[in-house]
């Protein structure tokens, strides 16, 4: 069996969790194939691939690093040739965020928040600063500068939240992702944000990031990402996989000992049921349940 028909059983088997073992290495032959050049990279299939290898029980994340030291390049000089801005500024971000993600599941924080921020200030330079930035994200109708962002934000807060940074540095980082998640989430034009692609990962990590701060006036921000947590989540069973650690968490938030106790059970219960190795460590490693 060719790999392009293999490719096409990865996201049943993987996001659906139908076979995360051959997930895993249907995966790791698409990235090695990348690696090599006998594969032109493709963005969502580079995205697609890396999930097994990030969470899954053998997956490799060098396997990602590497695909991606190939396809960057590539992608960037394909770049140079697309005229629409969304499909311009994909090329531009996508493959960094992803190569954010390698960094972190790697236990790369130095790289992972460096990166993460290149990426941020880029974006701010490219809307020409905070305000207008904040703009993009409150903006009813879609648009790419806003989706990258959103992209860029989701990694850039679970980054932050694992670096040893300074505190003025760490402290100046956070008010500038609390103002811009807050205008995606809080201060969008229509009632409820635009959902885009990555709007599950930036409520996520923003729902634990600031849930973990506890700052002054973010209770109505922390209300807002489990909301649309519970909103944009996939429904697919990887998606739900995960869904009794953000009940754990939003237990905690609400001091109610009785509701972290379960959700605690049910967390441990998911993540071996569905093996997810990253995740299993990361809650133990932390003490998150």
């Amino acid at each position: 069996m060719g790999l392009d028909h293999d490719i096409t059983t990865l996201g049943p088997d993987w996001d659906d969790q139908d076979n995360p073992e051959r997930a895993i290495e249907t995966s790791a032959r698409c990235l090695q194939a990348v690696e090599t050049g006998a594969r032109m990279p493709r963005l969502r299939e580079l995205e697609q691939a890396a999930e097994p290898q990030f969470d899954g029980e053998g997956g490799e994340p060098v396997f990602v690093l590497r695909a991606l030291r190939t396809a960057i390049p590539v992608l960037l000089r394909e770049e140079a040739g697309v005229i629409n801005t969304a499909d311009r500024l994909g090329l531009r971000f996508r493959p960094q965020i992803l190569l954010v993600r390698t960094h972190h599941v790697s236990r790369q924080p130095y790289e992972a928040v460096t990166l993460g921020y290149t990426l941020l200030h880029e974006l701010l330079q490219i809307a020409g600063g905070q305000q207008e930035l904040s703009a993009a994200l409150r903006r009813a109708e879609a648009n790419p500068l806003a989706e990258q962002t959103v992209g860029v934000l989701g990694i850039f807060m679970a980054t932050i939240r694992r670096s040893s940074l300074p505190e003025k540095t760490r402290d100046l980082l956070t008010e500038s992702c609390r103002q811009l998640v807050s205008a995606y989430v809080l201060d969008a034009e229509m009632e409820e944000p635009v959902l885009y692609p990555r709007t599950a990962a930036l409520a996520a990590q923003g729902f634990y990031f600031f849930n973990e701060l506890r700052l002054p006036g973010t209770e109505e921000l922390i209300e807002a990402l489990y909301a649309l947590d519970c909103r944009s989540r996939p429904q697919n069973a990887r998606g739900q996989a995960t869904c009794a650690l953000r009940e754990l968490e939003w237990a905690r938030y609400h001091y109610d000992a009785d509701a972290m106790k379960r959700f605690r059970r049910q967390a441990i219960v998911d993540l071996g049921h569905y093996a997810l190795r990253r995740h299993e460590l990361a809650v133990m490693l932390n003490g998150y349940v």
